[in-house]
């Protein structure tokens, strides 16, 4: 309790427990994730997003994840937000004999976990989310004019990337592109 974000800024028991119902569910003030939006209403927009987990659905709860009475780092329930992550996305952390760093090192790169307006809880849409880190389409800008070398580069500027470059979060075989 002593580490974790809730007793740093000041927060006791009964903030979030009502103490003389007993042992049992009913100890909440509020029941999840209601309790937790009375502070968080960040995470509570966030949640109403159009993608985002399912919490509001009642499918998951905020202590799916987070352990409201220990643990640095948000009060998640393990070592890294990838490690936390993998517990039910497995299939997209590896590892991968041909890796896409940003994955390996952090989701929260290109992923928002409480919500986003963006499809799949991406911090941007479509290719301005890879822009971020890879220059421009293939072939880049002429340097005397500052402009696409080709027509084709056009073409592949405006097209999403992950029409061709398929296995963004990593591959055991070398076939990032589609066949």
């Amino acid at each position: 309790w002593k580490s974790s974000t809730h007793a740093q800024s000041d927060l006791s028991c009964s903030t979030c427990h009502n103490t003389h119902t007993g042992v049992t569910k009913k100890m909440f003030a509020k029941k999840p994730p209601e309790l937790c939006y009375k502070c968080h209403n960040k995470v509570k927009m966030e949640n109403n997003l159009a993608s985002h987990h399912p919490i509001t659905e009642g499918k998951l709860s905020c202590e799916n994840c987070h352990n409201p009475h220990g643990g640095d780092k948000g009060n998640l329930k393990a070592e890294s937000i990838n490690e936390l992550c993998a517990k039910c996305h497995a299939e997209k952390t590896g590892p991968f004999v041909f890796e896409h760093t940003p994955v390996s090192d952090d989701c929260s790169t290109c992923h928002k976990p409480h919500g986003s307006v963006n499809n799949k809880l991406l911090k941007q849409n479509g290719s301005f989310l890879c822009i971020r880190c890879h220059k421009g389409p293939h072939g880049g800008t002429s340097p005397a004019t500052g402009y696409f070398n080709t027509v084709n580069n056009m073409q592949k500027f405006f097209t999403e990337c992950i029409k061709c470059h398929v296995n963004i979060h990593g591959s055991d075989l070398n076939n990032r592109f589609v066949r």
